[in-house]
């Protein structure tokens, strides 16, 4: 048994690397406060810098205004002018922020059940005070241990939660055609799953070309303009690209004639160019999207997992919370790993951390996902479950998957005068937590990036 230190276990270093981690990078505050809580903090000084982080709501936790609201409590004294400097000085990197955390969450564990053995020691020798000193123990460590439980319910608590829920559907039914989470804004898909559900992690898995980013861009667009709070993390497309797919499906004219521009021989019939209606249209387009109140796309490639966590709840903040996030895609999240991993955990980690995400923003997170060559080897091609790239954690992460199919993208000869046959796109259900699995058909027009009914298909 090791030596009991005098001074209580802590780490000045950790402490210090936490407060400048979050001023060398603000987003680290929200990364960083699921963790630890400004009481878990030894140094009293640190205590103080750290409540006054957090209380910033809205505001940057950069130097000037933290400094500002110590003073505005009457604490600048106790913490000293130069604390915050120094923090940031020993601070080479905001990268470990989390790790630095973690360090003084445990160690303020050990601390308390110290504090609690204490208490234990001198309940256990007062013979006259404490009757049950068994009971007293149980209850100080229990004490320290719902502490870290997070959000242990008893199943009373659930089963209350849900027959209130049960009866307020019950007297509030469901229109014909709506569903009661997120809609996606395309109607056969949302009778395949049922619309979004909170806290659900969707993967959108096709072979490349398929369509996998043009299904999860045009459900952004539609869940944006039905007043939805949007944000896009596209780490292969840039913004503007994504906005020409969407003026281009609203509008109805080809993008490849967007970019040629008007017609310059105004008097002559040519497909290559717009005319001036469609000239119309199309500025009208990128008006209707310029006004979408709550959508947002990042286009930083090469961004990690905790780089697109931090930045979704940083922008969940700013709006009072998200209804969508969408990724395109997997393949592209830089790995986190710093251990030898091979590619299917390196993977899997990917998925999970934006199971993660979906659960602390209470929201659907769509994922697109390349699917394996496995696929092409087979005579049906279309996709399986064990065709996710790489990895089955994929599968174990996802409340959703959803394999996307087009006959046409393996055997194009065949539909060379058949344009709507060409144009059909099959959504399986491959897996469905809630649901039932199945398959739907949409109507995909891949020059126009634009999805319609099936059911108003020639032949359909």
């Amino acid at each position: 048994m090791g030596r009991i230190e005098s001074l209580p276990p802590h780490s000045p270093e950790a402490e210090r690397a936490v407060l400048g981690s979050i001023l060398l990078n603000q987003d680290m505050r929200y990364r960083i406060a699921p963790i630890v809580r400004a009481d878990d903090f030894h140094d009293r000084r640190y205590q103080l810098v750290y409540q006054a982080m957090l209380d910033l709501d809205g505001t940057p936790p950069d130097i000037l205004a933290v400094y500002e609201l110590l003073e505005e409590r009457g604490q600048l004294d106790t913490v000293g002018v130069t604390t915050l400097s120094m923090t940031v000085n020993a601070t080479p990197t905001h990268a470990h922020g989390e790790y630095y955390a973690a360090i003084v969450a445990k160690l303020a564990q050990r601390r308390r059940l110290m504090v609690a053995a204490g208490k234990i020691a001198q309940a256990a020798y007062d013979t006259d005070g404490c009757d049950d000193p068994l009971s007293f123990a149980h209850k100080e460590l229990l004490d320290i241990s719902q502490r870290q439980a997070g959000n242990v319910m008893h199943v009373k608590d659930a089963a209350d939660a849900l027959y209130n829920q049960v009866e307020a559907w019950a007297n509030d039914p469901l229109p014909f055609g709506q569903v009661r989470g997120l809609s996606t804004g395309i109607t056969d898909l949302d009778n395949l799953v049922e619309g979004l559900e909170a806290g659900d992690l969707v993967l959108m898995a096709a072979r490349p070309s398929v369509g996998k980013s043009a299904l999860v861009f045009e459900i952004a667009r539609r869940v944006a303009t039905a007043g939805g709070r949007v944000v896009v993390f596209s780490l292969e497309m840039t913004a503007d690209k994504i906005l020409l797919r969407w003026t281009s499906a609203l509008s109805g004219v080809n993008s490849r004639r967007i970019k040629r521009g008007l017609n310059p021989e105004p008097g002559k019939s040519s497909s290559n160019y717009m005319s001036e209606g469609e000239f119309s249209q199309v500025m009208g387009a990128i008006s209707e999207i310029s006004a979408l109140p709550y959508c947002y796309i990042e286009e930083t490639p090469n961004i990690s997992g905790s780089e697109i966590r931090a930045r979704a709840l940083t922008l969940a903040h700013r709006c009072g919370g998200l209804d969508l996030v969408v990724v395109d895609h997997t393949g592209l999240m830089r790995s986190e790993s710093t251990r030898n991993e091979n590619s299917a955990q390196v993977e899997g980690q990917k998925s999970r951390s934006m199971k993660i995400l979906a659960k602390d923003l209470d929201c659907p997170v769509i994922l697109a996902q390349q699917l394996n060559r496995g696929v092409e080897s087979r005579q049906d091609k279309r996709p399986l479950l064990s065709d996710l790239r790489n990895t089955g954690e994929h599968e174990e992460n996802a409340d959703i998957v959803l394999g996307l199919y087009r006959d046409v993208y393996y055997d194009p000869a065949k539909y060379a005068h058949d344009e709507e046959g060409g144009n059909v796109m099959e959504v399986m259900a491959l897996k469905n937590r809630d649901g039932v699995t199945g398959t739907r058909k949409l109507r995909y027009e891949a020059a126009l990036s634009r999805f319609t009914q099936y059911d108003f298909m020639r032949g359909a």
